[in-house]
């Protein structure tokens, strides 16, 4: 019976992705990856941990091995990226970098560290090193992103390349290559395994394959060996290796949780080398390696994936356990009829038509007290003249229905943790999402729509009572905001286009890039752009002759309306593009959206109402 450990294969608040598994001498299997930190808004932190193990159930943690800190020259980068690790000469050299592309070389007699840091490399730019030495002993250095990936032959000091061998093994229109190279030598052919954007309108979340006779040209697309489509909120990246460990083959790779794509998973799953040479696709699994999960059986919740349908665990006895397909009758006596009986109190502030007309916009009350609701229901209606008071709102009014419903809190307020406050509320509502003191989100999806069950509904707006900044707007979810602070109307305007018309915030931090828009993909919300297929967003509304990047505008006449490709948005001030100097998107002052916004959410209300 094989009793390895479940997916994740560490520990569940250990979040270690970016995966290079490598088997030494000792026998033992040993991890080195990047590191995240759960609540952190931004891929990896600034060290790394080693792991190994001798039976891949029980890891051991080594530890601290390298930090940025220990660098002289990268210690104010901010984060390390994707390591790979290479012996040779009684010495482990762990490859590293950064987010600027400089890639870095430390040094340890231990393959856990700690590491000592021998400097940058030379004529290296690009991130994801890894490495491969070849039978003959001569050693290849692999690194870079999209068409600027890289292979060169190592000089015997595994320090530096040779420049003069470097070339392109992988090609973006052959391969998708994304990023996230790793090698490896398997009978006798070198498979090269990245991250490949074949599939879901290139996001990068498969692991393909590339095989060849030679370690730095003629590579042959394989395939995809495994997808994490769907495994976190923006459903983007995945990066891992292949490894032998007692006579099987295993993928490495992860998956996120805790609903965030920061927070990832190191996962394995047993692959097979074809006689051909191909590698079929597996799926993600909760057993990866070991068996499946006892039916009786309490697990963390990390442990669940890829369940899809209505499933049911069933096996003939204690040992075997399958998942099947299990029939829904509308008529089960266990399921709860709601919507029939006890529907929350509610009144219409703005009925235009029938609920087959209209878009039906519910706003709920999150801690209010039963008296307190004649307060909620005049934040409801400000809520309303905020709303109509916006373009295209103001003209598209007879499209909508918006009822309040008053689902009554047993405290006054939401929870605050930052202050320690916390409260019992109709949807349990909380600041301090992600660490964050102004984002306000509630994950209780079902008490939110148990409260308008028999109530028509198709978009939601919930209102906190207090006066505490903050807000979110969960796209096709709901919007969630403050109702008693001065920024009220405007911050509930501005997450309304978040939650429904799918808008991007236009506002930006610094110049480093934002994991959720890479700038080789074109955003998909319709007010940013990286300009890679900026046919899609607004240039028909931009003046010819106007210059990219647009200058601002000062005079008020023009910073709401003036149509042109501002750069700074999305989180950062490079590379992503807005359309105006101003906008509802962006800043709570603005008294508008945008004419790109505007246009964006008028063919949104069409779509939803037009016949």
């Amino acid at each position: 019976m094989n009793t390895y450990a479940h997916n994740p294969i560490l520990n569940n608040d250990t979040f270690i992705p970016d995966v290079e598994a490598h088997v030494w001498a000792d026998g033992r299997i040993y991890l080195y990856g990047s590191f995240d930190l759960q609540g952190k808004l931004t891929y990896c932190s600034d060290i790394y941990h080693v792991y190994s193990s001798d039976d891949m159930i029980h890891w051991t943690d080594h530890g601290v091995a390298f930090t940025l800190a220990d660098t002289e020259w990268a210690k104010d980068c901010g984060a390390l990226y994707a390591p790979d690790c290479a012996y040779r000469n009684g010495r482990y050299y762990l490859y590293y970098c950064v987010p600027d592309g400089r890639c870095g070389v430390a040094e340890s007699e231990s393959p856990t560290g700690p590491f000592r840091d021998i400097g940058p490399m030379a004529n290296v730019h690009g991130i994801d090193p890894a490495v491969l030495i070849d039978d003959d002993g001569q050693a290849y250095f692999y690194w870079g992103q999209f068409d600027r990936v890289r292979v060169a032959k190592l000089k015997e000091n595994m320090v530096e390349i040779e420049p003069e061998t470097a070339v392109q093994p992988l090609s973006v229109a052959e391969h998708e290559f994304h990023e996230g190279s790793s090698v490896k030598k398997i009978n006798g052919k070198y498979y090269f395994l990245f991250t490949d954007t074949h599939r879901h309108g290139n996001r990068a979340t498969s692991l393909g394959y590339a095989v060849s006779d030679n370690p730095m040209t003629g590579f042959r697309y394989g395939g995809v060996i495994l997808d994490n489509f769907g495994c976190d909120p923006q459903t983007w990246n995945n990066h891992g290796s292949m490894e032998c460990f007692n006579g099987q083959w295993y993928l490495f790779y992860h998956r996120s949780t805790h609903a965030s794509q920061n927070s990832r998973h190191v996962c394995a799953e047993p692959i097979t080398i074809n006689p051909d040479g191909t590698i079929d696709e597996v799926p993600m699994t909760s057993s990866g390696a070991g068996d499946a999960i006892p039916a009786c059986e309490t697990v963390p919740a990390c442990y669940a994936c890829g369940l899809t349908g209505h499933v049911r665990i069933a096996g003939d006895d204690a040992s075997e356990h399958v998942l099947v397909l299990d029939e829904i009758r509308p008529d089960d006596i266990l399921i709860h009829q709601r919507g029939t009986a006890r529907i929350t109190p509610h009144r219409y502030m703005h009925q235009s038509g029938s609920m087959e007309d209209c878009i039906d916009v519910a706003i709920l009350a999150e801690g209010y007290t039963e008296a307190e609701m004649d307060i909620f229901y005049k934040d409801a209606e400000a809520t309303c003249e905020a709303l109509f008071a916006h373009a295209p709102f103001d003209k598209l009014k007879d499209r909508f229905n918006i009822v309040a419903v008053a689902s009554p809190s047993a405290d006054s307020g939401v929870s605050i943790p930052l202050k320690n406050e916390w409260k019992s509320t109709a949807v349990s509502s909380h600041f301090s999402t992600f660490y964050s003191d102004r984002y306000l989100t509630t994950s209780r999806v079902k008490s939110i729509h148990n409260w308008l069950a028999g109530i028509p509904y198709e978009h939601i707006i919930i209102l906190a009572n207090t006066d505490t900044y903050g807000g979110g707007g969960i796209y096709n979810s709901y919007t969630l905001t403050t109702a008693h602070h001065p920024m009220f109307k405007p911050v509930v305007v501005h997450e309304f286009g978040h939650s429904f018309g799918g808008l991007a915030d236009e506002y930006f931090y610094s110049d480093a890039p934002s994991p959720l828009y890479p700038y080789d993909i074109e955003p998909w919300e319709p007010n940013i752009s990286t300009l890679v297929d900026f046919e899609s967003k607004w240039k028909d509304m931009v003046p010819a002759g106007t210059p990219t990047p647009t200058p601002v505008k000062t005079s008020p006449e023009e910073i709401y309306t003036s149509v042109g490709v501002y750069e700074g948005a999305g989180y950062t001030s490079k590379g992503i593009y807005r359309p105006t100097t101003e906008c509802r998107m962006k800043i709570n002052e603005a008294p508008a959206f945008c004419p790109v916004c505007q246009r964006a959410l008028e063919r949104l209300v069409l779509f939803y109402t037009e016949k």
